[in-house]
C-alpha cells in the first residue's frame, strides 16, 4: 500500500481492515439508533433550572450537527471504501472533529436523560410491591435535578 499520509506514516492492510470494521459498526449503530427512535415514544427531560437549559443546548447542537454532518460522513466512508485515500483524508480532517463532538454529546445526552427513562419504567406500573413504590419515591425525591 502506498504512503498517503506523508513521511513516517503508512496505511497497512491491518489499518485499512480495522477502519472498514469500525465503519461497519458505525453504520450498524446508526441504523439501530434511527430504528429505535422511530419505534419508541419520546421521553421528556424532567430536570429544572440551569441543568435543563444546558441539556437542551447540548441536545440541539447534537441534533443539528448530526443532521449536517451525516452526508459528509457517508461520503468520507465511500471515499475510504473505494480506495480514494487522499480525498478521504482531506474530508475527514474536518469531518472527524464534528463527528467526535456529536458522539460525545450523544453519550452526555443519554446519561442526562437516563434517570427519566428509569423513572418512567419504575413508576408507571401499579405494582402492589411496596418496596417498588418506596424506590419510586426515592427516585423522584433525589434524582430530579
Amino acid at each position: 500500500y502506498r504512503n498517503v499520509d506523508g513521511p513516517g506514516w503508512s496505511n497497512t492492510q491491518a489499518s485499512i481492515t480495522m477502519h472498514r470494521i469500525i465503519a461497519c459498526f458505525s453504520i450498524l449503530f446508526l441504523l439501530t439508533y434511527v430504528m429505535y427512535h422511530f419505534t419508541t415514544a419520546e421521553t421528556a427531560y424532567g430536570g429544572v433550572g440551569f441543568i435543563k437549559t444546558l441539556y437542551y443546548i447540548i441536545l440541539f447542537t447534537h441534533i443539528g450537527l448530526a443532521g449536517i454532518i451525516l452526508p459528509f460522513i457517508l461520503f468520507a466512508v465511500y471515499r475510504g471504501l473505494t480506495g480514494e485515500y487522499a480525498q478521504h483524508k482531506r474530508l475527514t480532517r474536518w469531518v472527524w472533529p464534528v463527528w467526535f463532538y456529536v458522539s460525545v454529546t450523544g453519550v452526555v445526552v443519554y446519561f442526562m436523560i437516563s434517570p427519566f427513562y428509569w423513572e418512567i419504567w419504575l413508576c408507571s406500573y401499579n405494582w402492589p410491591n411496596k418496596t417498588l413504590i418506596l424506590h419510586c419515591y426515592i427516585w423522584k425525591r433525589y434524582f430530579h435535578f
